[in-house]
């Protein structure tokens, strides 16, 4: 039957062969962490091997890390271990629903030796920030990084709070960095290319100068905004007091992103971090991807109240366009 679990063929040694019994029980999720393992003789019995063999499978798979024992109470399934990828530790672990932590060992500037020079392109006599730290999850020890930055790109590092996120840190503290700035000149002429290989949520968005107007967070909602269906009064405005009573949709007004539904608003990347005053490639980026909402909808009323009242007047005339050309295309 399909339902039914096949036991893969004896192999040699056979304590390896039980304990990748084990090891696909505790994957498959059949074994719960924390739960009981079964003792060597139930294993003896079942994989019809000796009770050493049975003993060597689990002793394999503690030292693996899959399964604990408890002095007088038995074994048990371990926590599932954690995948790791290049990126932040406290959102990898938030994302797998732990809570993480940091204990800073040691933070100090140094000289760098020779092969740490060479990787972060230090000149001589350069120095960097060593920054050692414990992480957890959960209150359990998971690893311990050792981090160099260079000193003189980021001369204030030492002064700030390293027990968070050392991403956001160096976001929020460093982002306006000259090399920072060519580096998002680049990404953003490949803005959509790496949209279309990648759709994941990344940490907060942050607006940083016109290049950000072509993020790849940016272009992804440009193609997808007619998805949005409305009918009826809609409301388009970046004041959050603005009286929406007779409105069957309020959508907010953010530039590069432009009008996105309100209940979106602490939701990435509708929370990015802009400046007051947009710059023109945010504007001219933000009344693009209106024009596209309002030309996919050509059922709904739209009204905008606006700050920049010529971005007001300029998405009235497309409203009044668009309304113009629908009759006609019926028509044909």
């Amino acid at each position: 039957m399909g339902g039914q679990r096949r036991t893969p063929a004896r192999s040699n040694p056979l304590y390896l062969w039980v304990a990748a019994q084990l090891r696909d029980e505790i994957a498959g999720g059949r074994l719960d962490a924390h739960g009981s393992v079964p003792s060597e003789r139930v294993l003896s019995e079942r994989y019809k091997v000796s009770r050493m063999t049975a003993r060597h499978a689990l002793e394999t798979l503690v030292r693996e890390g899959h399964v604990y024992r408890s002095p007088r109470r038995g074994t048990f399934v371990a926590e599932p271990r954690l995948r790791f990828s290049v990126g932040s530790f406290t959102r990898i672990m938030t994302e797998a629903d732990s809570t993480p932590g940091t204990e800073v060992l040691a933070a100090e500037t140094l000289a760098p030796d020779p092969l740490v020079s060479e990787m972060l392109g230090i000149p001589d006599g350069g120095r960097v920030h060593l920054l050692r730290r414990l992480r957890t999850a959960n209150g359990e020890p998971v690893a311990i990084e050792s981090i160099h930055l260079s000193a003189e790109r980021f001369p204030d590092l030492l002064d700030c709070d390293l027990t968070g996120s050392l991403w956001d840190l160096l976001e929020t503290r460093c982002r306006s960095h000259p090399r920072m700035l060519d580096g998002l000149k680049s990404l953003a002429r490949q803005g959509p290319w790496l949209e279309s290989l990648d759709s994941a949520s990344k940490s907060t968005f942050f607006y940083l100068s016109p290049e950000c107007a072509s993020r790849p967070e940016v272009m992804r909602y440009a193609r997808r905004i007619d998805r949005i269906s409305l009918q009826g009064n809609v409301l388009i405005t970046d004041d959050p007091q603005a009286d929406t009573s007779g409105f069957a949709h309020v959508l907010h007004f953010k530039p590069p992103f432009g009008p996105y539904p309100v209940e979106l608003s602490e939701t990435y990347p509708f929370n990015a971090e802009v400046p007051e005053e947009a710059d023109d490639a945010a504007m001219k980026q933000a009344l693009k991807i209106t024009k596209d909402l309002i030309r996919a909808n050509p059922g709904a009323k739209f009204r905008f109240r606006l700050k920049n009242r010529e971005m007001e007047e300029l998405l009235r005339r497309e409203q009044t366009i668009a309304g113009a050309i629908q009759p006609k295309l019926r028509h044909l």
